[in-house]
């Protein structure tokens, strides 16, 4: 099966987005978090490209993506009309930790385009009313006083990166998406929309097949979110990654891609069957 990688910008809802894909078959969406971009994926992109038809994006603002302009726009919609850019009528969405809120934001906006969800380190939107999230805690608002560089440094060293920081190879990656961060949302309003009530008040309207996915290490905070996106998504599941924290993915990338495997494997197998019709 031909795995090449085809790199590109799409131009939809009056934006552009950095896309890369490969494989063919049913497609599924990666989607990462905050200051960081598809090279977060890289590892699970290789091992699903020779099942399915992989597309890692950088959503607005992020990446290689266009950044943010005064209007308001829904990064779920941004995704709606990547998914209608390539045809795709339903998709399986994965997402770590702020792409996991938008992964399962886009599950209840747009429940008909959504296959299977997989939502790794994250907490949905609302979860904490008020809360400014890791992104906007005190040490990195004040790092963005000396400049940009100062806060992405401030970034990388945050608490919430500790296990990841232990494996050399995990910092260097980990380093260079945030280097390469434009640091855009730390000097701006951002115009972004959530859908009302927040994801957090309807978990019980979830109808995807979901995989809740938690690093061992993560944080108490994703922990205590996972346990309840599993009890209140129907028929969700858990798949703890041990030896990891918030970037389950990255550092225990083997344990991750056999439960994502495993899932997708399972919860695809209809759309599977469907594409494999002539």
């Amino acid at each position: 099966m031909d795995t090449s990688v085809d790199r590109g910008l799409a131009a939809v809802a009056g934006t552009t987005l950095y896309y890369e894909r490969a494989g063919q078959g049913a497609p599924v969406v990666l989607l990462p978090g905050f200051a960081l971009d598809t090279r977060l994926w890289a590892e699970q992109a290789a091992a699903l490209a020779p099942h399915y038809h992989v597309v890692c994006c950088d959503l607005r603002g992020f990446g290689r993506s266009a950044l943010p302009g005064p209007e308001p726009y829904a990064h779920t919609a941004d995704l709606r009309a990547l998914l209608d850019h390539f045809a795709f009528e339903r998709v399986a969405v994965v997402g770590l930790s702020r792409g996991g809120r938008w992964a399962l934001q886009f599950a209840l906006d747009f429940p008909a385009r959504v296959a299977a969800l997989v939502v790794a380190d994250a907490v949905p939107d609302g979860y904490r009313s008020g809360a400014a999230g890791p992104a906007r805690s005190p040490a990195i608002v004040s790092a963005t006083g000396q400049g940009v560089a100062a806060a992405r440094a401030a970034w990388l060293e945050h608490p919430l990166f500790e296990t990841a920081r232990r494996r050399p190879e995990v910092r260097a990656r980990l380093a260079e998406m945030i280097g390469a961060y434009s640091g855009w949302h730390w000097y701006h309003p951002d115009p972004a929309v959530s859908s009302q009530p927040p994801a957090a008040a309807r978990l019980a309207q979830i109808q995807a097949p979901t995989l809740i996915v938690i690093g061992e290490h993560d944080a108490a905070e994703y922990q205590a979110a996972t346990g309840q996106m599993v009890r209140e998504i129907p028929g969700a599941r858990r798949a703890v990654i041990p030896n990891a924290g918030h970037l389950s993915n990255l550092e225990n990338p083997a344990a991750f891609n056999a439960a994502l495997l495993a899932f997708l494997g399972e919860a695809l197998s209809p759309l599977c069957r469907a594409a494999a019709q002539p």
